[in-house]
């Protein structure tokens, strides 16, 4: 096969669907059932189709890309929504005649992109001392991405 082939046409349509899915879902349950194919196919294939894992190790990538890039717009562009009134309709300027729209920016998700992109500088800092004759050595803690709290 050329070298510039491209390795999904090796792949079965399932296999594409599934993987198209997954880009999406950045799940394997959502994206067997978007894809209605089962989700033990994958972990076979994973298992028994190199071509298969490797394409899927892509498109692992290219989904926490779009994960990271939507955390970053939520933390620096904010998510917009329109206010309402008591009544349940939109507040609307009088200036304007527009709704009101609020921004709600994600603190959380800044710290958590800095802490990842820069460590040195943003992650969480220990300092621990053997002796006392060596200097404290700084250790930088990346972070868990809410592993922690999952336990």
């Amino acid at each position: 096969m050329p070298t510039n082939a491209n390795p999904l046409a090796a792949l079965s349509v399932k296999q594409r669907r599934l993987l198209a899915a997954y880009r999406e879902t950045a799940t394997i349950t959502g994206a067997a059932r978007a894809s209605g194919v089962d989700h033990k196919s994958h972990y076979r294939w994973r298992r028994d189709c190199p071509t298969y894992a490797a394409a899927f190790d892509q498109t692992c990538h290219e989904a926490a890309d779009e994960l990271e890039e939507e955390a970053r717009r939520r933390a620096v562009e904010g998510v917009r929504t329109v206010c309402y009134g008591r009544d349940g309709r939109p507040l609307i300027d009088p200036e304007t005649g527009e709704p009101y729209v609020s921004v709600r920016y994600s603190d959380r998700l800044l710290i958590v992109l800095l802490k990842a992109n820069l460590p040195e500088k943003f992650g969480n800092r220990n300092t621990t001392t053997h002796r006392a004759d060596v200097a404290p050595v700084m250790i930088y803690e990346l972070p868990d991405n809410g592993r922690s709290a999952r336990r």
